[in-house]
């Protein structure tokens, strides 16, 4: 009974978890074609070698009525809308998997994690549980197993907290698993006061000014609160001291291989969507994203890349200290040129 148990403990425990952005935004919602690059690694002649992500998680962000799924502003009709787009998108990857099972032979089963919307109504936690209550009896898949939820909002304020705990609690009485990606910031700390079983944090080195020492950073918090964390590789960058999202993708690649983050697990990618992207038109950077889920990308594969990214990000620091020292060296000439003209004046 014991070894039976542990078996079925160890194939429901995600490893990789891809996210899978399907909201009202154009282009926010991934076909059976699209998701089976991530259910398999497909080779450049088109030939199915291996499993890709073993976990699927499901979300949204923005709604149709240009509200977000995220803050608290999702009307009624909102969820109404969510809720069925959110079973359809997993009836796509329920396609993907059995194409999988043809292609490879063999059974193919995926977990799914869904994103819980927040709702702007007063009675959010009685809304939020019907939301629940409405996934479990839609989620019919052959292939699939509901494994949780998903918090949304990525972060837990005070007015949160009470709800978040109820939640919880709501979702393990029905066998479930909460899931949370709380960003850099965040009280993430709290993870498991306020009930989550598993916490990836987001190093967030692709926004603003970040440097590599935000990894160093990330690796301490998560150690010291034993998180796991979420690997963010988009195809885009809003870091300032980077040109192009393939330099902050390498990078993200070298510290995780250095931090040593592949041993940690559940680990959390973002996102699914821009993996597609890369399947079609950047073969390299899909093919490296397999090799590094699958745990065998080594350091010195992608050390020239890498060095060329940090290059890049002290070029691009330099000229930023470089150009803001220049504007001070302009205000103080003006202001010089400024009192010079009011003592001339003054005479």
């Amino acid at each position: 009974m014991l070894p039976a148990l542990l078996l079925l403990l160890a194939i429901q425990a995600p490893s990789n978890i891809v996210l899978i952005y399907t909201d009202a935004r154009p282009d926010m919602y991934m076909s059976k074609d699209q998701l089976l690059p991530l259910v398999l690694y497909i080779d450049e002649n088109g030939a199915a070698l291996d499993r890709f992500f073993d976990t699927f998680l499901f979300l949204g962000l923005e709604t149709p009525s240009n509200r977000s799924f995220e803050d608290g502003t999702a009307t009624e009709e909102d969820i109404d809308w969510f809720s069925s787009r959110i079973i359809t998108q997993i009836a796509e990857l329920q396609a993907a998997a059995e194409e999988a099972e043809y292609l490879l032979g063999e059974r193919v089963e995926l977990n799914v994690i869904v994103a819980i919307p927040m709702p702007g109504s007063q009675d959010r936690a009685e809304r939020i549980e019907s939301y629940i209550d409405y996934i479990i009896s839609k989620f019919n898949f052959e292939n699939l197993r509901l494994i949780g939820f998903y918090w949304t909002r990525e972060s837990a304020p005070d007015d949160d907290v009470q709800l978040i705990r109820e939640i919880c609690r709501y979702v393990h009485d029905r066998g479930l698993k909460m899931y949370w990606i709380p960003y850099f910031f965040a009280e993430a700390e709290k993870w498991r006061d306020l009930g989550f079983d598993y916490a990836m944090l987001q190093p967030n080195f692709i926004t603003g000014t970040m440097s590599l020492e935000r990894f160093r950073e990330a690796d301490e918090k998560m150690r010291k609160y034993n998180l796991s964390v979420e690997i963010e590789l988009p195809t885009y960058t809003d870091n300032n001291y980077l040109e192009d999202w393939r330099q902050s993708f390498i990078i993200y690649l070298n510290a995780s291989i250095f931090y040593g983050w592949r041993k940690l697990s559940p680990i959390s990618y973002y996102y699914g969507n821009a993996f597609y992207e890369m399947y079609e038109e950047d073969r390299r950077y899909y093919d490296l994203l397999y090799r590094f889920v699958k745990g065998d990308l080594r350091l010195e594969e992608i050390q020239k890349e890498y060095r060329e990214a940090v290059y890049q990000m002290r070029v691009s620091f330099i000229r930023m200290v470089s150009s803001r020292l220049a504007a001070v060296v302009v205000l103080l000439l003006i202001c010089i040129e400024i009192r010079r003209g009011l003592r001339q004046n003054s005479i």
